[in-house]
């Protein structure tokens, strides 16, 4: 339902809805504060560079850990916006089997 709301908000049909998703992103505890997370976001979503803007990509999603303040505070400056709080269902199926703990993400989104 999330991906509808979306792309209707957009005024786009959900199938017709392009989105790049950046997985998996982070910067070494070593290297935080030096702005690397902002440079890279901001070369990832450039015009200039943004292989995204040429494929027609409609905007960049991604998840980040609810509790990870700074993160959401640089996508927020950035100009994401969160959409939906998410719960990894194989996190879930892991922490019945006591192999990880259950922390809920939030999807934020930015428009290209």
């Amino acid at each position: 339902e999330t991906w509808g709301e979306v792309a209707e908000a957009w005024g786009k049909a959900e199938e017709d809805l392009s989105l790049l998703y950046v997985w998996n992103f982070g910067v070494a505890s070593t290297d935080r504060k030096r702005g690397i997370g902002q440079q890279v976001m901001e070369w990832l979503q450039s015009s200039e560079t943004s292989r995204a803007r040429v494929e027609g990509v409609d905007g960049i999603f991604l998840f980040v850990y609810r509790t990870n303040r700074p993160a959401i505070m640089l996508y927020e400056k950035l100009g994401y916006e969160v959409v939906a709080s998410w719960q990894d269902p194989k996190w879930l199926k892991q922490a019945e089997k006591n192999l990880t703990g259950v922390e809920r993400k939030i999807l934020m989104i930015k428009k290209l």
